[in-house]
């Protein structure tokens, strides 16, 4: 998709700025699927002679909440009214995966946008740059405990959740394992970005 995006840019003339929210890690390959292939339509969109910029989200607070179902289509439908138990559930499969004194790169779906809206506003300074945009840095316990004091609500344990997890869903399971070993830290992007308990704050209000 994202290349027939480019394409269809370079069709269009007139040099389109071209804005890709790409992943935390594509700077090189990973020797994992879902960042390799980022990093493949990075070097596509370098390559394209198209204007662009480059942002690098963390793993998205959002999906605490549901925002996404990386699920079949069938059981999408079916859990589409259940997002945040799925998003609590993501946040159970967060702690079982990753070791706890992992440090998890975190970012919010509005800091997206508000650094896309800042890019198209600054483009003399932001054209062919690469932003990486972490908010806030968690282990994966803060984040459970954390959300558990803000929401009131328990994160639930399941015993099988890790081995179903990579009988299921091998994809998400390879990208949660290499998050728990990136070494991630804060990143001074264009504008200042929401941590987690920002972010909590606005849900409990």
């Amino acid at each position: 998709m994202g290349s027939k995006v480019i394409e269809a840019a370079r069709e269009a003339g007139n040099n389109p700025h071209i804005i890709y929210s790409s992943g935390l890690g594509a700077e090189r390959r990973q020797s994992v699927a879902a960042i390799d292939g980022k990093v493949i339509l990075e070097d596509r969109l370098r390559s394209s002679g198209l204007p662009f910029t480059i942002l690098r989200p963390g793993l998205f607070m959002d999906d605490f909440r549901g925002a996404s179902l990386p699920f079949a289509r069938p059981i999408q439908r079916v859990l589409r009214n259940h997002r945040p138990l799925v998003g609590r559930l993501f946040l159970a499969t967060v702690q079982a995966m990753i070791p706890k004194n992992s440090s998890i790169p975190l970012t919010t779906l509005q800091d997206v946008g508000r650094i896309v809206a800042w890019v198209f506003e600054h483009q003399d300074i932001s054209l062919e740059q690469a932003y990486q945009l972490i908010g806030s840095v968690e282990t994966p316990d803060t984040l459970c405990m954390l959300w558990q004091r803000a929401m009131n609500q328990s994160i639930p344990h399941v015993p099988i959740l890790n081995f179903g997890i990579h009988l299921m869903h091998p994809k998400m399971a390879t990208l949660l394992e290499w998050l728990g070993q990136y070494q991630a830290a804060l990143s001074e992007p264009p504008l200042l970005l929401q941590t987690y308990g920002d972010w909590l704050s606005s849900l409990a209000r």
